[in-house]
C-alpha cells in the first residue's frame, strides 16, 4: 500500500474539482460551452477580507475564456445535477469490459456529472473532523495531507505513516458505518449517473487536506498536486474518477480551482458538491496550487476490473489488498 499510495501522489488531487457556470443554472445536459459572467455587482461588504475574496473571484471569471465552463455547486441542484458529454478516448479502456466501460462508439459514454448539495452541512462537518483527527500532529505548514480512513494510510511532505499502527482506534462504529456510507452513495450515485450494469470500489479512496503557505517548498514530485494529468494513465484499473467538496473556494481558501484541458471547464468547489467523470484522456485535469487556507476534499475512483476491487473494511486496522488478489498484489499500478 504504500507504493500504491506512492503512485497517486501526483494524481492524489485529480479529484478535485471545482467549477462555476456563472450567470444562471446551466441545463441538465450541457449541447455546448457557455461563456462566463458575473453579474453580481455588489460593491460594498461588512468585512475587507469578504471585499478581496469577491473581487478575486471576479477577475477569475473574467479570465476564463469565452467557450469555457465555470461552474459552481449552485448551478447543479438536486435530483437532477448538471452532465457534460465529452469524447471519450478511444484507446484508454482496454480490454474492453461489457457493461461498465465507457464504449467510445456512444455519444455520451464519457461525461463530467456533477450535483450540489449530495452531502449535508453536517455530514461535510464530520468528515472533515474524523480527517483532522486522522491528520493529527502532521505538519500544516504547507502542502498536501491524504488520509485513507478506510486503510488507514496518511502521507505528506513529512512521509508515510499508518493511523491505525500502534495506537487504539480513532474513529467509533457510528463513525466507520457513516463513512462508509457515503463512499457507497458515491459509488451508487457513478454507477446511475453513467447507467452501468455495475461497478466496484476501488483503493485508495482518501480525504485531501491542502494548506496554502506562499514560503512553502515542495520535498518531491508527489508533493506537486498541481500539475496537469490523466487519472487512468497514473493508475491503469482506475475508470471512474470523483470528488466530494467539503470547504469552499474564496471561503476557505484561495486558489485551487480544478480545470478539465479539453474541452476546457473549471470547477470551483461547493460543500457538498459531488464531480463524477471518466477516468481516461478526455478528462485530462489540474488543481491549481493553493496559495491561502485550507481546502478539503473525499477523492475516490471506482474500477471495472473486479479483479482490483478493494472492501471497504472500516474497522480501524490496516489495509493493503484488494479483495480477492494474491498477496502480493498492493500497488494500483500493478
Amino acid at each position: 500500500m504504500l507504493a500504491l499510495i506512492a503512485a497517486v501522489g501526483i494524481a492524489l488531487v485529480g479529484g478535485f474539482v471545482y467549477l462555476r457556470m456563472a450567470g444562471g443554472k446551466p441545463p441538465a445536459i450541457f449541447g455546448h460551452f457557455t461563456r462566463v459572467h458575473d453579474d453580481n455587482t455588489q460593491t460594498t461588504h461588512e468585512h475587507s477580507r469578504a471585499a478581496k475574496r469577491k473581487r478575486r473571484t471576479q477577475a477569475e471569471a473574467a479570465e476564463h475564456a469565452t467557450d469555457e465552463v465555470y461552474l459552481t455547486g449552485s448551478d447543479c441542484p438536486a435530483p437532477q445535477g448538471c452532465r457534460f458529454n465529452v469524447t471519450c478516448a478511444s484507446d484508454h479502456y482496454t480490454p474492453f469490459i461489457p457493461g461498465c466501460h465507457p464504449r467510445p462508439d456512444v455519444p455520451g459514454s464519457c461525461a463530467r456529472i456533477a450535483m450540489s448539495e449530495f452531502a449535508s452541512k453536517d455530514e461535510v462537518a464530520l468528515l472533515i473532523d474524523m480527517a483532522e483527527r486522522g491528520m493529527a500532529g502532521r505538519s500544516k505548514a504547507g502542502g498536501p495531507t491524504i488520509l485513507d480512513i478506510n486503510g488507514g494510510f496518511l502521507r505528506d511532505p513529512q512521509g508515510v505513516v499508518n493511523i491505525y499502527k500502534g495506537r487504539e482506534s480513532l474513529y467509533s462504529v457510528d463513525e466507520y458505518r457513516f463513512y462508509g456510507d457515503i463512499v457507497e452513495r458515491i459509488r451508487a450515485f457513478v454507477q446511475a449517473s453513467f447507467e452501468l450494469d455495475f461497478l466496484y470500489f476501488t483503493a485508495p479512496t482518501f480525504i485531501t487536506r491542502l494548506v496554502g503557505n506562499s514560503q512553502w517548498k515542495p520535498k518531491s514530485m508527489h508533493d506537486e498536486y498541481w500539475h496537469m494529468h490523466v487519472d487512468k494513465e497514473s493508475t491503469d484499473h482506475y475508470d471512474y474518477s470523483g470528488l466530494l467538496y467539503l470547504s469552499e473556494q474564496g471561503v476557505d481558501f484561495e486558489g485551487g480551482l480544478f480545470r478539465m484541458e479539453s474541452p476546457p471547464m473549471v470547477v470551483k468547489p461547493t460543500p457538498g458538491l459531488v464531480l463524477s467523470f471518466s477516468a481516461g484522456r478526455e478528462n485530462k485535469h489540474q488543481v491549481a496550487l493553493v496559495t491561502e487556507g485550507t481546502r478539503y476534499c473525499l477523492s475516490f475512483w471506482f474500477t471495472c476490473n473486479a479483479s482490483r476491487r478493494f472492501k471497504t473494511f472500516l474497522d480501524g486496522k490496516a489495509h493493503d489488498r484488494f479483495e480477492g488478489a494474491p498477496a502480493e498484489v498492493t500497488d494500483a499500478r500493478n
